[in-house]
């Protein structure tokens, strides 16, 4: 078996409850992998270290802990944020990784970069809370207010849902509050077939602008498996065929049985990717990574091939950077939420500083642009084949 073979059937051991002893062939490969790909958590406590190297096992050991560590403080902040809203009767839904957590084994075991929160209420109100709480307000935007805690976690506090999306769907995502449950008095959660659209429009999302690793696959298949019995397979038909989202949904099943043998089935019985198409979409989610952060990824291919700038030129595309609509100016210079007149001089103000103060990143950006140019074409075809478009 090659690397990917190797990582993917150590994942369906260790979904399966059974102990690793796979021979893994080149170590340091396997590693680098099973981390870009975010499944240390899944894998690392199903090995059998004895079979591995000194040095191998020394680097597991330290990401495994890595990931307790920061899993405690996140379950601790999450339950702070609770008692919190809960003091002040504020309605308020924990979103994706927060939720996704509590359906694996251990919440470990499924790493979460922020914690984020639906609220309905004033967001300056939650400012003046956070502020008594030593939570800091980093930045401001349409889509969310972005925290940040004395010890390094980040809190997304989201006044809506919609705004993450294309403009499209906001008729469908705006709605969300029509859609929830009770927990307790002032907490609520998604039901199962709103939240699995959300979900897989998010995946979808991260698909185009950056990339994904095998983890967040993963996690559609263990969410759909969870709620199983609470899903209505006709209501979710009609849903994805509404929107658009048909395709991507049978494909992210299907992987799903396939790289970790989950019984996700697609809702189309009959739907099938071809080996060359498997083989594709395999090596370009395992090669971009968590968020796009694979080591030889270029995260400006999926952007360059996203939907929004489907049929633009590379120098459209250049100019839309250069020079964001003022909905996306205002999520890099909160300010212009209240002076949109202040405009033109925060995008000199940002193109002074990507010239100058930011040189050797821009550069890179410039160079990786082009280069996303040559096989464009390529990426818009597996994006269609995934269902994307």
């Amino acid at each position: 078996m090659n690397t990917i073979d190797q990582l993917l059937e150590a994942s369906k051991q260790a979904l399966n409850n059974q102990m690793i002893e796979l021979k893994i062939a080149d170590e340091p490969a396997f590693f680098k992998l099973m981390v870009s790909s975010g499944l240390s958590g899944v894998i690392i406590p199903a090995l059998n270290l004895s079979h591995y190297s000194e040095r191998f096992n020394q680097k597991a050991q330290g990401v495994i802990y890595q990931f307790m560590d920061k899993d405690l403080k996140q379950q601790r902040l999450i339950q702070k944020l609770r008692a919190l809203f809960m003091k002040n009767e504020i309605d308020f839904i924990f979103l994706k990784g927060t939720k996704l957590k509590s359906l694996y084994k251990e919440t470990y075991m499924r790493g979460m970069g922020d914690v984020d929160v639906l609220v309905r209420s004033d967001l300056d109100v939650i400012q003046d809370l956070f502020k008594k709480e030593n939570i800091h307000l980093e930045t401001r935007s349409l889509a969310h207010d972005h925290y940040h805690t004395d010890d390094g976690l980040i809190i997304e506090i989201h006044p809506s849902i919609h705004n993450d999306f294309n403009p499209k769907y906001q008729g469908y995502f705006k709605g969300a509050w029509e859609h929830v449950t009770k927990v307790s008095d002032y907490e609520y959660t998604l039901t199962p077939n709103f939240e699995l659209v959300y979900l897989l429009y998010h995946l979808a999302k991260h698909v185009e602008s950056s990339g994904i690793g095998l983890r967040s696959l993963l996690d559609i298949g263990i969410y759909r498996l969870h709620y199983e019995k609470e899903i209505d397979d006709v209501l979710l038909f009609k849903t994805l065929e509404n929107i658009n989202m048909t395709r991507f949904y049978n494909t992210v099943m299907l992987l799903n049985q396939k790289y970790f043998g989950l019984e996700t089935k697609p809702i189309k019985e009959d739907f099938i990717l071809s080996d060359d198409d498997y083989t594709v979409m395999t090596n370009y989610f395992v090669t971009s990574g968590i968020h796009g952060q694979g080591e030889t990824f270029n995260p400006m291919a999926p952007r360059l091939a996203a939907s929004t700038n489907k049929g633009k030129s590379k120098f459209r595309v250049l100019m839309r950077i250069i020079f964001p609509k003022m909905r996306d100016a205002r999520g890099l210079f909160p300010v212009l939420n209240k002076h949109p007149y202040l405009y033109p001089f925060m995008i000199v103000y940002r193109n002074f500083k990507l010239l100058f103060l930011k040189r050797k990143s821009s550069i890179y950006k410039l160079k990786a642009l082009n280069e996303s140019d040559r096989n464009r074409e390529e990426i818009i075809n597996l994006f269609d084949k995934m269902g994307i478009y």
